[in-house]
């Protein structure tokens, strides 16, 4: 009987380290609730992230922005630097920098305009019987017709001539 009574302590305790033990899944749970949240410091630079997004700043490379910056302070001073560059005046919000974006895109757009880019009046593929150059034709036209007419005055003069 002493045999038997022992299995089944020994499989009483297997069941009450079971229960006391958590399960696998519940220590994932709780490793994921146990992240600790970004500091203050750290959240105002995502911020300051988010507004050079809205404002149509695009920075391909934060680590080469970061370079000379070695505290948070000053990786926030160089994103507001950057901000006020193209125009942020004051404290940043969504507004503001989604009015900076509208101005820094026309910005864009102006200086894609180029002056060789505009075409001439009149512009497009040239015709063959019309000039291209209006004033060449005048003169070209005013240069043909009195050589017409004297022509037709040496036509008399030939004739009377001959007389």
């Amino acid at each position: 009987s002493e045999s038997g009574s022992s299995s089944f302590i020994d499989e009483n305790e297997e069941q009450s380290s079971k229960k006391n033990k958590p399960s696998k899944r519940k220590e994932a749970n709780d490793s994921g609730k146990g992240k600790k949240r970004p500091s203050a410091s750290e959240n105002k630079i995502e911020h300051l992230k988010k507004y050079l997004r809205v404002a149509g700043i695009r920075i391909s490379n934060y680590n080469k922005l970061f370079e000379n910056c070695k505290t948070i302070k000053a990786k926030c001073e160089k994103m507001m630097s950057l901000l006020e560059k193209e125009g942020l005046k004051g404290r940043p919000t969504l507004e503001k920098c989604k009015k900076l974006r509208v101005k820094i895109e026309t910005k864009r757009e102006i200086a894609e305009l180029d002056v060789s880019n505009i075409l001439k009046e009149g512009g497009g593929r040239p015709k063959r019987s019309v000039c291209s150059d209006t004033t060449n034709c005048k003169q070209d036209e005013e240069k043909s017709t009195p050589i017409k007419k004297f022509s037709r005055l040496q036509d008399i003069f030939d004739s009377e001539e001959s007389d």
